[in-house]
């Protein structure tokens, strides 16, 4: 049961699962300034009113979170955190803001301004599908006042969570309110309950909990600002400050070297930002990087400190970026973190960059009159002021929104030039977005892989987009790029309507990765035996051999041949160096001739296998050259048969053949000439459409002979005049 007393008891609760807690003392009691459970039968409680920022959706009151209307019960969180009701705001759109307004406080009561009022309230915002509502929490001095930003709450909290904000001195008057502001991204919605403001007097600040934790992903070689862990802690209390001394972690990746201007930053929720950069210094020894910023204090409440650097261009592709934290590295105020050492599981692998772009100098783009590099300014709607890295972006109009009426035979574009993929394999787009765009406007990326005479989509927004912070976006373009010499990518705002316009493209630390294929190897031809008469039990076997990588091989590797479709394999070692391609230099495609000779006196279908066995070859794909031969027998003469007991080694080939072998069943071809089984085309139906095909008989050894003659018997149905039958002979 809610309760709405003046004075309360608050106790120090912990739960390693939400993180964030009451940080009140255990046993301290507190004297209630304002407190509001919102429990008024579903209405705005009395004096608290609503501003419009954008859109016309309302804060409501309900008991937990959204559902929709098919599923009643699906509330995200499930109930109220206490009693029957709390605030909710939730839209089925992306784009909706609307600021929910206490009534006037009075922080200065009896006359005396509070010592150290702290507002609490009970918080959550689940994600649907990905996206999640964001709550801002501001404080004004009266209702004719400016509001203040207190916090930004963009993260995923899926449970009931305590959130604590010690409110600053300018926002002790008769007259103060607070502004919980919340925006629809279309996620389960905002919901708070429980809103509390306390004197809670002087209570030194103390770290409750510490911890660690570390990202895992792809890093783009050559990239800037990137977020790789952070350090949790989570600090009670409002009077002493907590500095942070020194912090030194310790790097366990594949070389140090790889990373380079390292940074740290602050936020106070697990999302990270780039204008909440902490001037420190640094220093590396050895592995050891030493973090020390004792002029920036921990607040109360959560911390976050990002480790942030940048990778070096020259870094090695599926290098790993790792750390690890000592016992006692971290130096908070008097006190010194973790009591054991933490040693995250995650790790993160740094791809090569066949480009990469933070636009402080790339003048290489093609684009349209719309799209700009420069500097953002903020001036679209919903558009950034200030750059992901760096202080340029790629934008569409960077003093305003994108035009209206924009026609889909004349899109506004912004192209790469032809970028080299010949010996890449496992490419990703890798970028920054910052995008905000109407429902009914259509954008896309687009990828070519001829220098642009196709285009593919591999983007295109199906509904509206308004993104509030930089968001890291990841394309996979192996299917169009793999191998590719001439691959460009296109930003493209393909059309537009004359009703409502956004800020639209702004985009930052612009990346193409991909796996450099150094050691490829693979068979791409059989040169003998061919198909022929006479073949022995002795054959010479010669293949194509060929290097497919960018890299010389150098290093011993088998090549095998089979002749029973890859059951065994007969090997040998092939050690001479092979060259590349991209060498310019030396054949990159070898004939190999196997010292043990082939067995191909059997006669019949040979379902002949070609291989090579390079340890850690990249492409297993064309690893493999299949192929199949037809064994001829070489027969006696002179020669007969009837093919009743056997198809009597005669092959059937070409290009849509029908040939078969058995009894025919066919309306008017229904009977053999003698016996029951011949050779037909289809032995039941009508032969193929567009069918150039042979049926070839064993070899004959006419050497004997003076005047031989050929004779069969044959009964043919075909279209008169356009199909019909040949009788070819080799020697």
């Amino acid at each position: 049961m809610k309760t709405n007393n003046r004075r309360v008891i608050s106790w120090l609760l912990y739960s390693t699962l939400t993180i964030l807690l009451s940080l009140s003392a255990a046993g301290q009691e507190f004297e209630e300034l304002f407190y509001e459970g919102f429990e008024n039968g579903g209405k705005i409680p009395t004096g608290w009113t609503q501003q419009f920022v954008f859109g016309s959706r309302t804060w409501r009151f309900e008991n937990g979170g959204y559902a929709p209307s098919g599923a009643p019960t699906f509330r995200h969180p499930s109930n109220a955190y206490a009693g029957s009701y709390n605030a909710l705001f939730q839209d089925e759109s992306i784009g909706p803001v609307r600021r929910l307004i206490t009534k006037a406080i009075n922080l200065v009561p009896n006359g005396a301004a509070t010592i150290k009022p702290t507002l609490s309230f009970w918080h959550a915002q689940d994600s649907w599908g990905g996206a999640t509502d964001e709550l801002k929490v501001y404080y004004r001095r009266s209702s004719t006042s400016g509001w203040v930003l207190l916090e930004h709450y963009s993260s995923t909290t899926s449970n009931w969570t305590l959130r604590e904000i010690l409110l600053p001195d300018d926002a002790k008057t008769e007259t103060c309110q607070i502004g919980f502001e919340g925006s629809s991204n279309w996620g389960w919605g905002i919901c708070i309950d429980e809103v509390r403001i306390e004197e809670r007097g002087r209570l030194d600040r103390k770290v409750e909990y510490f911890e660690m934790k570390q990202k895992s992903g792809i890093i783009p070689s050559g990239s800037s600002i990137n977020p790789f862990g952070y350090l949790l802690a989570l600090v009670s209390g409002n009077n002493l400050e907590i500095p942070l001394n020194s912090i030194t972690i310790s790097y366990s990746g594949t070389d140090i070297v790889d990373i380079e201007h390292i940074n740290i930053y602050h936020t106070r929720d697990s999302a990270f930002s780039v204008k909440s950069r902490v001037t420190a210094d640094i220093s590396i020894l050895g592995n050891e990087i030493t973090i020390t910023a004792p002029t920036f204090n921990l607040r109360t409440g959560n911390n976050y400190i990002w480790f942030v650097f940048d990778i070096n261009s020259e870094a090695k592709h599926g290098n790993t970026v790792d750390f690890s934290l000592a016992a006692n590295a971290a130096i908070l105020g008097d006190n010194t973190f973790p009591s054991t050492a933490i040693d995250p599981i995650n790790s993160a692998t740094i791809h090569e960059s066949l480009k990469f772009s933070n636009f402080s100098n790339d003048n290489t783009w093609t684009t349209t009159d719309l799209w700009e590099i420069g500097e953002p300014q903020g001036l679209g709607i919903y558009d950034p002021n200030f750059a992901y890295s760096g202080s340029n972006v790629l934008a569409t109009n960077l003093t305003g929104n994108y035009s209206p009426s924009i026609e889909a035979d004349l899109p506004e574009t912004a192209t790469t030039q032809p970028i080299n993929a010949k010996f890449y394999q496992n490419l990703t787009v890798r970028y920054r977005r910052w995008l905000n765009i109407e429902y009914f406007d259509k954008t896309s990326v687009k990828i070519s892989s001829d220098g642009g005479a196709i285009w593919q989509n591999v983007f295109q927004n199906n509904t509206g987009i308004l993104d509030r912070s930089w968001q890291p976006i990841s394309i996979g373009i192996s299917q169009w790029a793999t191998r590719k010499e001439n691959v460009r990518i296109m930003f493209s705002m393909d059309t537009t309507n004359q009703f409502t316009e956004y800020g639209g493209w702004n985009i930052d630390n612009f990346a193409i990765t991909g796996e450099f294929i150094h050691s490829d190897v693979g068979i791409t031809n059989l040169i003998t035996p061919i198909q022929t008469c006479g073949l022995t039990n002795a054959e010479e076997v010669k293949v194509m051999l060929r290097n497919f990588g960018g890299a010389t091989v150098d290093v011993p590797f088998d090549i095998g041949y089979s002749l029973n479709g890859g059951a065994t394999y007969t090997r040998e070692t092939y050690n001479i160096p092979l060259k590349s391609e991209a060498d310019n230099e030396g054949s990159y495609e070898v004939e190999y001739t196997f010292n043990t000779k082939a067995n191909f006196s059997t006669p019949g279908l040979k379902n002949l296998r070609f291989r090579t066995f390079l340890v850690g070859d990249q492409d297993s794909g064309n690893d493999l050259f299949k192929t199949s031969m037809y064994v001829f027998p070489t027969v006696a003469y002179p020669y007969q048969t009837s093919f009743e007991s056997s198809n009597a080694y005669w092959y059937p080939s070409g290009i849509n053949s029908s040939w078969e072998w058995g009894v025919p069943q066919k309306t008017i071809i229904k009977t053999a000439s003698d016996g029951n089984r011949v050779w037909s085309t289809f032995l039941t139906k009508d032969y193929n459409h567009n069918e150039k095909s042979y049926l070839e008989s064993p070899c004959f050894d006419l050497s004997g002979s003076v005047m031989p003659v050929i004779s069969f018997d044959y009964i043919m149905q075909v279209q008169e005049g356009v199909d019909g039958l040949s009788l070819e002979y080799s020697i």
